[in-house]
């Protein structure tokens, strides 16, 4: 896997997004604080927390799938916190959006759960976008392995890759955008920039990739 390009931009109210790397795998996790953010020192919220601990895992994962590491946390993270999470009702403990890909083999799997978006630019000059259309999350208290979007290419036909952690309609509207990121024609700070003029509550990640 090479990492050509990524940026992440944090916003005043948010930051709970954590961009994760290991040798076979990229992700990008947001956290979610439902209700109310509380700082949960040192980091800003319950949901950076938790986007944190998940981002850690995932990047030492040892080539178990972003499902199964996924469900590991969940367990693991309520007794690793359990003196932190006993002060939050259960309507405010910690959510996840996570989006990531992962090479195994002479495969390319692409993990999609919640807001994120997966972007696979194949070499017969298609592009492919993956999205959860439920937009579920992770959640301490749900069972949502069944709940990801999974799809798999063989490595050889795929070009590029991007990450990105929300949908922004404008930039996936226009396809020839979409085609000058994935060139790098425009580069991903310009990206943020772009999407930051219009968006300026929410964290704003991407990581751009392609096979070795």
């Amino acid at each position: 896997m090479n990492v050509l390009d990524y940026e992440i931009c944090f916003s005043k109210k948010q930051r709970e997004t954590r961009l994760s790397f290991s040798d076979d795998t990229i992700g990008i996790i947001s956290g979610i604080s439902p209700r109310a953010r509380i700082a949960v020192l040192p980091y800003s919220s319950q949901g950076d927390l938790f986007a944190y601990y998940l981002a850690d895992a995932l990047a030492i994962g040892e080539k178990r799938s972003p499902v199964e590491i996924s469900c590991d946390v969940t367990r693991t993270f309520p007794f690793l916190f359990k003196d932190v999470l006993e002060q939050f009702p259960e309507s405010y403990l910690p959510m996840a959006s996570l989006v990531s890909i992962q090479f195994f083999g002479d495969s390319l799997y692409v993990y999609n759960i919640g807001d994120s978006v997966a972007v696979v630019e194949l070499k017969n000059g298609d592009i492919e976008i993956i999205q959860d259309a439920n937009k579920r999350k992770i959640r301490l208290t749900d069972n949502f392995e069944e709940d990801f979007v999974e799809e798999i290419y063989k490595k050889d036909d795929v070009k590029r890759c991007l990450l990105i952690s929300n949908y922004h309609q404008d930039l996936f509207e226009d396809i020839d955008l979409l085609r000058s990121i994935l060139n790098q024609e425009l580069l991903l700070a310009n990206v943020v920039k772009k999407i930051r003029k219009k968006d300026v509550a929410k964290d704003i990640c991407l990581a751009l990739i392609e096979p070795n």
